[in-house]
């Protein structure tokens, strides 16, 4: 339309032309001006523009939060709602001060007008309660099973194990009739052997990774993840958050390879996942190179499981309603005042030794320790299963 108009065309004859209304056409003329065709901006709004253009600046909101903390704790008047808090702006000498009114969105928006109006917070970050692995320090391998798989025609049923990297999405999986620790921690090393191990690995509460639920006892896939330095993490029992990777990809793998295709037996299910990993790979191929480092195993190393047990095990934890929390086969005591409450418990058998860390889901950056308790486990010989 604009080069019907520099060639003489009248905006009404466009408009007929285009089926469009003199509005639009106006607007598009008016866009262009007398710039060169090929330098005029044409886009309405950018694609990967992500929030509003009118959005409140972030530190503009920080600094009116911020006021009203000190309006309520040091005022003299003891006002600080939206009124106070523009006037506050204003004594100030702030540049580009909003509108009350705006001010009381800013408050209702992070749950500062009180009443019973739920408020919905922003989500943490991905691993928050680790913060080496959410400040992309490090990588970390999430490990689960899906369970009883059966093939049409067969007998017996199948477990699969799959495991997926947090920031390179660096997956593999394995097919087989049972769950078993041995057969599991062979696995994980050879995964780590061809790969290199990360400096984090995450399972969830089931025996096959923590071993029998007897106190103070550590199975054999743990301990093995531990002679080789890797630190491990015990997920929160009976919640889907922290296995969010995992369980994505396990959606996926069902999606993709077991509801797509029908297997005559245990090697065609083999030779479709091997496939598909392969693709998945090649997809994620720039994450994976861009991933934290990942330490190298060496292809004759065997876990010799030494009596006494060394590095750091976490458990991400719930509070009952007496501040307690349970691993280790035992309870112990967090806080009174911190019960249904989310605590990262820092287990270090090296300094026999545990640290209990606040978790918020509110605040992930803030991450205090509230208790540090001492702890013996005794040093046994340990005799791995054998599969």
């Amino acid at each position: 339309m604009v080069r019907l108009h520099r060639a003489g065309v009248s905006i009404r004859e466009i408009a007929r032309r285009l089926n469009r209304d003199k509005k639009t056409v106006k607007k598009w003329i008016q866009r262009a001006a007398d710039t060169r065709l090929d330098r005029v901006d044409f886009s309405d709004q950018r694609a990967n523009q992500k929030q509003a253009a009118n959005r409140l600046d972030p530190i503009v909101e920080a600094r009116i939060i911020e006021a009203r903390k000190f309006l309520k704790e040091q005022s003299d008047l003891g006002e600080f709602g939206a009124k106070a808090i523009h006037q506050a702006l204003m004594d100030d000498e702030i540049s580009c001060v909003p509108c009350v009114r705006t001010i009381g969105n800013v408050l209702r928006r992070n749950g500062l007008l009180g009443g019973n109006r739920r408020c919905r917070f922003p989500p943490p970050p991905p691993v928050w309660y680790l913060p080496e692995v959410r400040d992309f320090a490090e990588e970390m391998d999430c490990f689960d099973y899906i369970e009883d798989l059966k093939i049409r025609g067969s007998e017996g049923v199948l477990q699969v194990m799959n495991v997926i990297s947090q920031h390179g999405s660096l997956a593999n999986s394995w097919v087989g009739p049972v769950m078993r620790s041995g057969l599991t921690a062979q696995r994980i090393l050879e995964h780590w052997k061809r790969f290199g191990r990360p400096a984090y690995v995450q399972f969830d509460n089931g025996t096959v990774f923590a071993g029998p639920p007897h106190p103070l006892v550590l199975g054999m896939v743990p301990r093995m993840c531990l002679e080789l330095g890797t630190q491990v993490v015990f997920t929160i029992p009976r919640e889907t958050g922290p296995q969010a990777k995992i369980e994505r990809f396990n959606h996926t793998w069902e999606k993709s390879i077991w509801n797509r295709f029908s297997f005559a037996n245990e090697v065609d299910l083999e030779r479709q996942i091997a496939k598909f990993l392969e693709a998945h790979r090649r997809k994620h191929a720039a994450a994976i190179s861009e991933a934290p480092e990942r330490f190298p195993v060496p292809a004759d190393w065997k876990p010799s499981f030494p009596s006494r047990v060394q590095g750091r095990v976490i458990f991400i934890r719930r509070t009952d309603e007496k501040g307690q929390v349970f691993f280790l086969g035992q309870t112990f005591l967090v806080a009174p005042t911190w019960p249904h409450r989310l605590v990262r418990c820092n287990v270090d058998f090296t300094n026999q030794r545990i640290e209990f860390y606040r978790l918020r889901r509110r605040e992930p950056l803030d991450q205090p320790l509230m208790k540090t308790l001492e702890f013996e486990f005794p040093s046994r010989i340990f005799r791995p299963q054998t599969d």
